[in-house]
Parts: structure tokens; C-alpha cells; sequence
């Protein structure tokens, strides 16, 4: 089986036909608070973003589109950045359109992340934050077999409230 695909989903680079769909995810402010972003996003911004998106050696990150194979129609989005080819490391992030979430597609995209980031980029780690209010996020990525390395304070912010973030870590074991 092809590293970035499985029986129910493909990953795939970003096209033109994605900007609906972006535009809806950096714009709810519902997951605001679950990573660093600065939002909103205009469409002219993710227009030109998906334009001169390059690979990942040159830019040091890739967004992929989780995408179903039978209609063709994305579920989520995969970033990965700060990419270190030297250092070997990356950290990632992954997002579940709401109306997909509890299906499994969180658990097959990580695992065909995992092996995209270790059999072809030659990773020897991935790291992740977590909200550590995102209980589904927690589960997944303690079920993953990574490991908790540690806990950010209040780093965090969703309104007038902070929350602790915990990283993560998979190191390749090849």
C-alpha cells in the first residue's frame, strides 16, 4: 500500500479546489484556541498560500488534505512544519472536519503520517502539542504509542482563559 493512502483515505498536496474548504477551517474560531495560529485568514491569503506552496525541504513545511476515497471530498487537513532534515525532526498537527470526527480518520491519518515521516522523510522524531483540553486528541496520540515528554503552562490562549499544552513525541525506532 502507498505510504500516503489507505483503504478510506488518501493524503494528498493542495489544490486550487481546497480554498473552500481552508478558508472554512483557519476561519472557526471554534479550534482557535487548539495551536498557535493567528486567524482570521482571507481567501486572497490561502489563494496565494495554496498557489506557492513548495515541498517541504525548501519551505520547511506541507500541508496535505485528508481526503475520502470514494466521493474525493477532504475531511481534514495535515501540517507538518518546522521541519528539521539535519536535526531530523518534525512537529505536526492534524485537524478532523467536526461533521467527520469519530470515525477513525484522526487514527488512519496519523498512522499514515507516521510512516510518510519516518519511511520517506528519514525523521528520527515527530513532536506534537496538544491542547490539554482535547481529550480526543490526548486519547489519540497517547493510543499512538507517543510519548507525554512534558507540559506547557498556560501556553495556550482561548479568549480570557489559558490552558496547558502537552507535547508529544514518536521517535523512530528503526
Amino acid at each position: 500500500m502507498a505510504i500516503l493512502t489507505s483503504d478510506r483515505l488518501t493524503l494528498r498536496a493542495l489544490e486550487p479546489e481546497d480554498l473552500d474548504f481552508l478558508y472554512r477551517w483557519e476561519n472557526d474560531s471554534s479550534i482557535w484556541g487548539e495551536g498557535s495560529m493567528i486567524p482570521p485568514f482571507s481567501r486572497y491569503d490561502l489563494k496565494n498560500y495554496i498557489a506557492h506552496a513548495t515541498d517541504i525541504f525548501t519551505s520547511r513545511e506541507l500541508r496535505l488534505i485528508v481526503e475520502e476515497n470514494n466521493v474525493h471530498q477532504p475531511v481534514g487537513v495535515v501540517d507538518l512544519f518546522d521541519f528539521e532534515p539535519i536535526a531530523q525532526r518534525v512537529e505536526l498537527g492534524i485537524l478532523i472536519a467536526e461533521e467527520a470526527r469519530g470515525l477513525g480518520y484522526a487514527k488512519e491519518t496519523l498512522e499514515m503520517v507516521v510512516r510518510y515521516v519516518f519511511d520517506y522523510l528519514r525523521c528520527h522524531q515527530i513532536m506534537a502539542k496538544v491542547n490539554a483540553k482535547n481529550e480526543p486528541s490526548l486519547k489519540l496520540f497517547n493510543d499512538m504509542e507517543f510519548t507525554q515528554a512534558g507540559t506547557l503552562k498556560d501556553w495556550v490562549r482561548d479568549g480570557d482563559e489559558w490552558s496547558d499544552c502537552v507535547l508529544f513525541q514518536l521517535i523512530n525506532s528503526k
